[in-house]
């Protein structure tokens, strides 16, 4: 099972794109990419955990990093 650490949305137009930085107890840490309704934020996080594209994970720290 995947614990959800952090999400960034961006919405235009015509949908919203999520970004889930996801940790589970086989790989660690990893981050996935996929559209979603945007209706409602903790069922489009799961989905896009559970079935979204890899994102890469060097582009995932940078993008996520702490300020």
């Amino acid at each position: 099972m995947k614990k959800i650490i952090d999400v960034m949305w961006f919405t235009e137009s015509q949908g919203t794109l999520g970004i889930v930085k996801a940790d589970d107890e086989y790989n660690g840490v990893r981050y996935f990419i996929g559209s979603c309704s945007g209706v409602h934020e903790e069922t489009d996080k799961e989905h896009i955990a559970d079935w979204g594209a890899k994102f890469p994970k060097a582009a995932g720290d940078a993008l996520f990093k702490e300020m």
